[in-house]
C-alpha cells in the first residue's frame, strides 16, 4: 500500500492501522514523490491526501492514472474538507472514493474491502470493554482554551498535539482525560470532536 502525504503524524496513524493488519506500507510526503513510488514500487492501493507542497493529491491521482497501472489501481482520498464541490473534484481527479478526516478504524477497513479483493474478520468488544464515558459538565470545568486547543488539533489530524494536550489535561483533570485518551486510543476522534463542539456550543 501507498500512502501519499505530507504530515508525518498523519502517515504514522494511518500506516499503523495498515501494518497491524500484516499489510506493507510505503510513504510519499508529496504527490510528486508519489508519482514517483507508484512508478518504481507499483503498489495494490493508494491512500491519497488531497492537500500537499509541491504536488498535490488531485494532481498526483491524474498522473497516475497516466501510468501503466495506474488505470486499475484502487485510489482513496483523505480529506479533512466537508465541502461537496471538493468531492467532486475528486472523483473527477480519478479517484475512487473518499473518506473524511478525522476517521475511525472501521472506515479504513470497510473502504478497502469496497475497492479492493480483500475482507477482514471483525472483533466484537465484551460488554466491559466499551470506552468510558464522559459527560458534558465534566468536559466544562476544562477551560476553554485548552477544549479549543483539543478541537483544533482534532480538525488538523494533528494527533502529536492532541497528546500534549491530553497530557496538560491529564495533571490537573485527570477524571476526563484518562476516558478521553481511551476515545483517542480507540480512534473514536468524531465522538470526541462532536462533544467539544457541543460543550463549546452550550
Amino acid at each position: 500500500m501507498l500512502i501519499v502525504e505530507d504530515k508525518i503524524e498523519n502517515r504514522l496513524l494511518l500506516r499503523t492501522l495498515l501494518e497491524k493488519v500484516g499489510l506493507f506500507v510505503i510513504e510519499a510526503e508529496n504527490g510528486a514523490e508519489g508519482v514517483r513510488l507508484f512508478s518504481q514500487e507499483q503498489p495494490d492501493f493508494i491512500w491519497m491526501d488531497l492537500r500537499m507542497p509541491i504536488m498535490d493529491g488531485y494532481e498526483c491521482t491524474r498522473q497516475i492514472r497516466q501510468l501503466p497501472g495506474g488505470d486499475r489501481i484502487p485510489i482513496v482520498a483523505v480529506t479533512a474538507s466537508a465541502f461537496s464541490d471538493d468531492e467532486t473534484k475528486v472523483v473527477e481527479a480519478g479517484c475512487n472514493d473518499f473518506i473524511h478526516k478525522p476517521y475511525r478504524e472501521y472506515e479504513i477497513f470497510r473502504t478497502m474491502e469496497k475497492h479492493w479483493d480483500i475482507s477482514f474478520l471483525y472483533e466484537t468488544a465484551p460488554d466491559n470493554a466499551q470506552t468510558p464515558e464522559v459527560t458534558p459538565q465534566a468536559l466544562r470545568r476544562v477551560p476553554e482554551a485548552l477544549r479549543n486547543t483539543l478541537l483544533g488539533a482534532l480538525k488538523d489530524m494533528d494527533m502529536a498535539q492532541v497528546s500534549q494536550v491530553l497530557e496538560k489535561m491529564e495533571r490537573e483533570y485527570p477524571e476526563v482525560a484518562g476516558p478521553l485518551k481511551k476515545w483517542v486510543e480507540n480512534y473514536e476522534y468524531d465522538r470526541l470532536e462532536t462533544l467539544l463542539k457541543g460543550v463549546n456550543d452550550g
